[in-house]
């Protein structure tokens, strides 16, 4: 049998830090600055749900 362990974790953020954490995900974000053609194909095709944009 398998003994599982709950432990917990204290962390001090920013409210800047909180803010960040709570904005939803933008994959929009993540591509700027790809200018190569190539490479944002090649992400496209990676990414599920993305190949028609």
């Amino acid at each position: 049998m398998l003994a599982r362990h709950r432990g917990t974790i204290d962390l001090d953020i920013t409210d800047e830090e909180a803010r960040r954490l709570e904005t939803p995900y933008t994959l929009y974000y993540d591509l700027q600055g790809i200018s190569d053609e190539s490479e944002m194909e090649r992400i496209k095709a990676s990414s599920p749900g993305y190949a028609n944009v």
